[in-house]
């Protein structure tokens, strides 16, 4: 699921104006305006240095991104989880 996981975790947060990096040892690294903000783990949680979100702009930003995170892995769990869907009555591929 991580490389799901992280492929739809990339999308979710460049829609919203990040910038992320290839996946290192289970992180995803996330970055603001050209400067590390955070990483994101497989299992829905962030990581982050406190000299990377020392004023409230970047504050807020970190609150972003780890709600995209956990959202992501909500859904993603969800989907995973789901049971097939079938339906009656429909011919072809």
């Amino acid at each position: 699921m991580k490389n799901s996981y992280f492929k739809e975790l990339t999308l979710n947060l460049q829609h919203e104006g990040f910038t992320v990096g290839p996946e290192e040892n289970g992180l995803l690294p996330v970055e603001l305006d050209g400067q590390r903000l955070c990483c994101a783990v497989e299992n829905g949680g962030v990581r982050y240095r406190a000299e990377d979100v020392s004023d409230d702009s970047r504050g807020a930003a970190l609150d972003r991104t780890a709600a995209i995170v956990e959202a992501t892995r909500k859904y993603m769990l969800q989907m995973e989880s789901a049971p097939i869907l079938t339906a009656s009555g429909l011919e072809g591929d």
